[in-house]
């Protein structure tokens, strides 16, 4: 495997067997020369970066020998959770600040690679959640760790049904701080769209929690949902010159390009976190329904499905622009 030997990948990063993971990660302290990193220290990151890489992919999509599955539970039996916590909890002031840049790609690459390992496993989920309160300090500075959060909590009614006010306040802070950069960042609402439905029913604490913090920032700060008929034309805009499918079905910070792409993403993700607030059926719908209606009423999403459906009815479209269509409707 390669999380324990590294060996089994030798030929794709050069004639010498890597080091594994476990080596590169537990011998960090060791990378620096004198208490100052040096340019071979980049070079150990390097085969960390295409290990983890190479082991994302694989719990993402597997390979001709094992399914993404088999591969998460391969990661686990190799003690990737050990590795896992050993760097989401190590003490930045611990090293020296010339360190800190490297320290944080490292641990980027290690909360990505944990993404994967969790997503859409109960077990895995279940495993990284009770370290989680550990870890959330390196939200505000690494977009992978609120990612690793988001797959935690995706589609697992047990965990979503723990998420605490502070939790939501913590991922509205962190929108807040996005949207008034400039940014569209879309890693932090996902969180919010991940913890509202789960295992197709409503979280219904959680929705109201949203919803609160919503009302409390206001919509325009928290949202990007483009009304009326200028959004509706900047929609169609967007979608024309739209490329980034693969940054749609995976928003790994590490390949986000931003622009127009990134803004038609996050337009996405809030329509997305508002059918999630007005899913399920009850007394707290009564509430849940029409605070979506008045943010995004009936009539609008109908005109754009129309005008949508119309675009793509006239000519022959590539795959990419009939794709990201279809993905609005």
């Amino acid at each position: 495997c390669l999380l324990r030997c590294g060996a089994a990948d030798a030929p794709r990063f050069g004639s010498s067997v890597p080091p594994s993971p476990a080596d590169q990660v537990y011998s960090f302290e060791n990378w620096g020369v004198d208490d100052e990193f040096s340019p071979g220290d980049s070079s150990k990151f390097m085969v960390l970066q295409k290990i983890c890489l190479k082991l994302r992919s694989l719990a993402t999509v597997g390979d001709n020998h094992s399914t993404p599955l088999e591969i998460q539970k391969m990661l686990h039996e190799t003690e990737f959770f050990s590795h896992f916590v050993y760097v989401v909890t190590i003490d930045p002031n611990d090293f020296p600040a010339s360190s800190h840049a490297l320290l944080a790609k490292v641990t980027g690459l290690v909360c990505s690679c944990a993404s994967r390992f969790v997503a859409a496993n109960k077990n895995n989920q279940a495993l990284v959640f009770t370290v989680l309160d550990h870890s959330m300090w390196l939200l505000d500075d690494q977009p992978d760790m609120s990612l690793l959060v988001v797959e935690v909590f995706s589609q697992n009614k047990e965990i979503c049904e723990q998420v605490k006010p502070e939790l939501v306040a913590r991922f509205a802070d962190l929108i807040e701080a996005e949207r008034k950069r400039g940014s569209f960042g879309p890693w932090y609402l996902s969180f919010l769209s991940s913890i509202v439905v789960a295992e197709d029913l409503p979280i219904v604490e959680n929705q109201a929690m949203v919803i609160e913090e919503i009302k409390k920032r206001g919509p325009t700060v928290v949202l990007h949902l483009l009304q009326g008929e200028s959004g509706m034309e900047r929609v169609i805009q967007l979608a024309n010159k739209f490329t980034s499918l693969g940054q749609l079905r995976d928003t790994e910070p590490a390949r986000w390009s931003g622009g127009g792409d990134a803004e038609l993403i996050y337009y996405i993700r809030s329509i997305e976190l508002l059918v999630g607030l007005a899913y399920g059926h009850g007394t707290q719908n009564l509430v849940n329904k029409p605070f979506v209606s008045s943010l995004f009423a009936a009539p609008s999403a109908l005109r754009l499905l129309l005008k949508t459906s119309n675009i793509m009815g006239e000519t022959p479209r590539e795959a990419t622009f009939v794709s990201i269509h279809t993905r609005l409707k």
